[in-house]
């Protein structure tokens, strides 16, 4: 799962926070000490996001926010119900906006190990095992990478705008799902889309089918939006697909990047010198 006068208003129904804080109990009963303090965190996030969460009904005809705001949440509820007549599940998410005054709603954590591709994963219920974690403090999260790189892994963590809960709860529109580009409608669009996905089409421990096929559905029905909104040579629509392909552009890299070190990694080469050419095509990949 891209601020203004954030808090003051719009707490979620106590039904929802109780549902969340059900399912949290229900969770830590089989958890571990690890999963028992991840989950802790991730209530609390959770939390904090509802209880601030405004109604978008609100926050149009709120004059204090900022005017590309409302003229992005104008769009919500279009998208969403472009989405259902499109098969997508219709869910009670993103009939609220929550101003998180922050960067990144969640920043995710993954490891993998140093010389082979064999990422870390972690089980939880109802998710079932998956290759990262997210985290709502960014202190947290660069703490737990630190525990992992000290393990042995390779560790990463990298800010993301938006996440699911997988219908479990009502997600709100994020902040940091409003992108400043002239993309934006077609990001928010795609955003609302692909997280709808995840309520609709979900296999626990699935994670590159789950996400695979959200990506596709999300772009594919984001660029449609925008087509039956604006019009196929709209400026709106030309700024999304300038967006798509550089995205393509950078995947076709990050692919390349992989099928190298793949065969280095299974090359007879020593360890040393498989971390000194890891070293050199990584810093290779970051100027492209």
């Amino acid at each position: 799962i891209r601020s203004r006068a954030s808090g003051s208003s719009g707490a979620q129904p106590p039904s929802s926070t109780l549902r969340l804080l059900v399912a949290l109990l229900l969770s830590l009963a089989t958890a571990g000490c690890f999963e028992t303090t991840y989950l802790v965190q991730a209530g609390h996030g959770q939390r904090e996001i509802t209880l601030y969460a405004r109604p978008i009904r609100d926050v149009l005809d709120d004059e204090d926010e900022p005017t590309r705001v409302r003229d992005l949440l104008r769009h919500v509820g279009p998208v969403k119900a472009f989405g259902e007549r499109n098969g997508l599940r219709a869910t009670t998410s993103y009939s609220k906006y929550t101003d998180l005054r922050r960067r990144a709603a969640v920043w995710v954590v993954s490891a993998c190990a140093p010389l082979a591709f064999h990422p870390r994963t972690w089980r939880f219920p109802i998710a079932g095992e998956v290759p990262y974690l997210g985290w709502f403090s960014r202190a947290d999260a660069e703490r737990y990478a630190k525990t992992l790189r000290d393990a042995g892994w390779d560790a990463d963590v990298r800010p993301s705008a938006a996440y699911s809960t997988l219908g479990w709860f009502e997600d709100p529109v994020l902040s940091t799902m409003l992108s400043s580009g002239p993309d934006a409608v077609g990001d928010l669009a795609e955003t609302i889309l692909h997280e709808s996905l995840h309520a609709t089409f979900y296999v626990p421990g699935q994670t590159g089918v789950n996400e695979s096929v959200a990506s596709f559905v999300g772009e594919e029905l984001a660029s449609r939006y925008l087509d039956w909104t604006f019009g196929a040579g709209s400026t709106e629509k030309a700024a999304y697909l300038a967006t798509r392909k550089e995205g393509d552009r950078r995947a076709a890299l990050l692919i390349r990047a992989h099928q190298d070190l793949s065969t280095l990694y299974e090359s007879a080469a020593s360890d040393d010198e498989k971390r000194a050419k890891k070293a050199e095509r990584i810093a290779e990949l970051s100027r492209a």
